[in-house]
């Protein structure tokens, strides 16, 4: 009793400590749901239509979507851009994302059985980069689906015959399968969903006969014309006043034209290059020169290459695997036997001087593709033959073979299917590095003749016995080894930049300071109004700089007024960049504070007032002479119709043309013509009509109803992107 007095006495402290108690533990699992909750958006790289992308999940797709890009581009020939392929891989997924989610309110799908059907048929478009992978019927031109389903099928077994005779070759099978399967379920399937809803889309714009009809009376009458304009670049920019009032009018009549469906920044970009000086050249070129020197003059060629960490394939390569190297490839067929050139300087795909020497070692017709099967021997425990049985096994084979045996049926002995496959000069063109083994196979299947058998012993121990059964595409191939370095900034070059660059940010701390500053310093200035995510790092309009995600990442999380620490960007690091965040701008109708925004604006007012001015001294003109008389600039063009810009004027004009269409043949304009580059007047010296036969007449009449269907697809996936609330959070580091 003395215990429930005393907590009697205590309530109001007890009720205050189980409140207590009770807060933290519910606290608790509020900052656990919290933390979850803020863990789950770091880990979000999008959302569109309110599906939340997974960022692990997403860049996993980038990652082989780019991969498989630029597989397909260097089997086309081109250069692949890393950046560029990214970027690439957004736009299809963010395009297939909004399509699917307008399919699946329309039932639209596609099948499996529907995707084999348009592989099995081989025409479709879509089918064209898998061509480009060697999968092509010659015959045809057309896809080969019957040599991609057996390639596929001996990918999902792990290319094990392939793997028991050279295992290097079955991992680059390997990699080409897991490219291929991934582009056949993940880019193809999409691909010809996509086209199913653009076919949709396209089916619901019919052509207007009367549309058709304009059309077809736009091409049919044609016009001589002589003109006079007057340039609104005549008139000074300073010689037009601009106020806020025009301004507010002019934007009021266009605002809805500046509807963004994601925020974005107004940055300016500084940038510094480390190019290397004309010393840097000189001193890189005097040392091509001493390795030329050395190659020509030494008598051990391979401690010259050892010593230079020179390229040799050690095997004859077609002038395909110069490809990156124009220059040097051009001088191929100019070099003796035993002779060098160089230095060679081409451009490498980042933009650098690759300065190259090279000694032919050899030249020679040998064929580019080698068709061979083979038995592979492995003694021991879990070989095919017993322990020291290897050798004289295969001295066995051979000696059947050679009398006659069957190649097929001596394999299964041996748990093998002897099946032919072709070796080819690309794989090991495209590479930069070859194995001993692949090198050492290589010269043995070079040297074979067709039907000829032998035995090749990779450094596994193991014995293969390989049959050579047909050989093709006979071309030159050279032996060659090249020694090959970029230019590049010397260190001391590099540190008086980098030091100028320090120098700069640091005496300049204002937007305002490093924009005075800038060419003082010798900085590039870039002034960006729409920055936003969609690209992977800085976009100016032109180009990305290459790897400026960090500078990216920086305009969506500072501060307006903001200025970013040197970033490190390029290629190579050789551009320093900062970072000014001058505006934010949240998603929606931009408003007249939008750098962009007014910029463009004022340009239009300004644009308004100079035509003002040229109307009024044009008012009176009844003639061409008296144009020229107030310093107009006088044309003459032909065959104007109200379908064709006329192509010597500043720039395209369809109010001029839709005027010209309008007046009589011998008058000359009733009223001076504003258009978008100058104001105009005219006279029409002669007029056609051309009476186009019918064909032309459904020729138009198709034109109109594609354009249609464009404008369609258009406007119809510009509403979809803008209702689908898309978030872009790839390019932005999660806090």
């Amino acid at each position: 009793m003395a215990a429930l007095g005393k907590i009697r006495s205590k309530g109001v402290f007890l009720i205050i400590i189980i409140g207590l108690g009770l807060f933290g533990f519910i606290a608790g699992d509020m900052f656990r749901s919290c933390e979850s909750t803020n863990r789950a958006e770091s880990n979000k790289a999008a959302v569109v239509f309110g599906d939340k992308i997974d960022r692990q999940a997403y860049a996993e797709f980038a990652d082989r979507y780019a991969n498989a890009r630029k597989m397909i581009y260097e089997r086309m020939g081109r250069q692949a851009n890393e950046e560029q392929l990214r970027d690439e891989a957004w736009t299809f997924y963010k395009q297939y994302k909004l399509v699917e989610h307008e399919c699946a309110e329309l039932g639209l799908t596609v099948t499996d059985q529907e995707l084999a059907d348009i592989m099995s048929k081989g025409e479709n478009q879509a089918l064209q980069p898998l061509m480009y992978m060697g999968f092509v019927d010659e015959t045809r031109s057309k896809f080969n689906f019957q040599e991609y389903k057996k390639f596929m099928l001996e990918g999902k077994d792990g290319f094990k015959t392939i793997r028991t005779q050279n295992a290097a070759m079955a991992e680059q099978y390997m990699e080409l399968y897991n490219m291929l399967l991934f582009y056949e379920q993940e880019v193809l399937k999409k691909q010809i969903l996509m086209s199913k809803f653009e076919s949709l889309a396209e089916a619901c714009a019919l052509p207007n006969p009367y549309e058709s009809q304009f059309a077809y009376d736009a091409v049919n009458t044609e016009s001589d014309v002589q003109l006079a304009y007057i340039d609104y670049n005549t008139i000074k920019d300073e010689e037009v006043q601009v106020n806020e009032s025009e301004l507010k009018e002019k934007y009021n009549q266009l605002k809805e034209n500046f509807y963004i469906p994601n925020e974005t920044r107004s940055v300016e970009v500084y940038t510094i290059t480390k190019i290397p000086t004309d010393a840097d050249r000189n001193n890189l070129n005097a040392k091509m020169q001493k390795i030329a020197e050395d190659l020509r003059t030494s008598e051990n060629t391979d401690s010259v290459i050892r010593k230079n960490r020179a390229k040799s394939y050690g095997v004859y390569v077609s002038n395909k695997a110069f490809n990156s190297y124009p220059q040097l490839k051009a001088r191929l067929d100019s070099i003796p036997v035993g002779g060098v050139a160089g230095p060679v300087v081409d451009m490498n795909s980042e933009g650098k001087q690759v300065f190259s020497v090279v000694k032919l070692l050899g030249k020679a017709s040998k064929p580019d593709s080698i068709e061979f099967k083979g038995i592979v021997l492995v003694e021991g425990q879990n070989g095919n033959v017993a322990p020291g049985k290897k050798n004289t096994t295969a001295d066995s084979i051979v000696n059947v073979l050679k009398n006659g045996g069957n190649f097929e049926e001596l394999a299964k002995k041996f748990g093998q299917e002897a099946q032919t496959q072709w070796n080819t000069s690309y794989p090991y063109e495209s590479y930069d590095g070859i194995s001993t083994d692949n090198k050492n196979f290589l010269q043995l299947l070079d040297e074979m003749a067709e039907g000829e058998i032998r035995t090749f012993t990779p450094q596994d121990g193991s014995i293969q016995i390989i049959q050579v059964t047909n050989k093709k595409n006979i071309t030159t191939k050279y032996d060659v080894a090249i020694v090959r370095e970029e230019l590049d900034c010397s260190d001391a070059t590099k540190e008086e930049i980098e030091g100028r660059f320090t120098k700069f940010l640091a005496e300049n701390r204002t937007a305002a300071e490093l924009s005075k500053k800038a060419a003082q310093f010798g900085v590039e200035r870039r002034e960006i109004a729409q920055l936003d995510t969609e690209r992977n790092g800085i976009f100016d309009g032109q180009m990305v700089i290459p790897h400026s995600e960090k500078a990216l990442n920086f305009a969506f999380s500072a501060k307006e007024g903001d200025i970013s620490d040197i970033i490190s960007c390029g290629q190579n690091n050789e551009i320093l960049l900062a970072i000014a965040l001058t505006g934010i701008h949240d998603k929606g109708i931009q408003t007249l504070d939008n750098p962009s925004v007014k910029n463009y604006i004022t340009a239009l007012v300004r644009r308004d007032k100079k035509a003002e001015k040229i109307l009024a001294s044009l008012k009176d003109v009844k003639s061409i002479e008296e144009a020229k008389a107030k310093n107009a600039t006088i044309v003459d063009s032909e065959h104007v119709t109200l379908g064709n810009p006329i192509y010597n004027l500043p720039g395209s004009e369809p109010a001029l043309n839709g005027a010209i269409a309008k007046t009589q043949a011998n008058q000359f304009s009733s009223h001076p013509i504003v258009g978008d580059n100058a104001v105009y007047v005219f006279k029409v010296t002669e007029k056609r009509t051309l009476n186009l036969d019918e064909q032309k007449k459904k020729e138009i009449g198709s034109q109109v109803a594609r354009r249609n269907q464009q404008y369609l697809q258009y406007f119809k996936f510009r509403d979809i992107q803008n209702n689908a609330e898309i978030e872009d959070n790839r390019n932005i580091t999660p806090n």
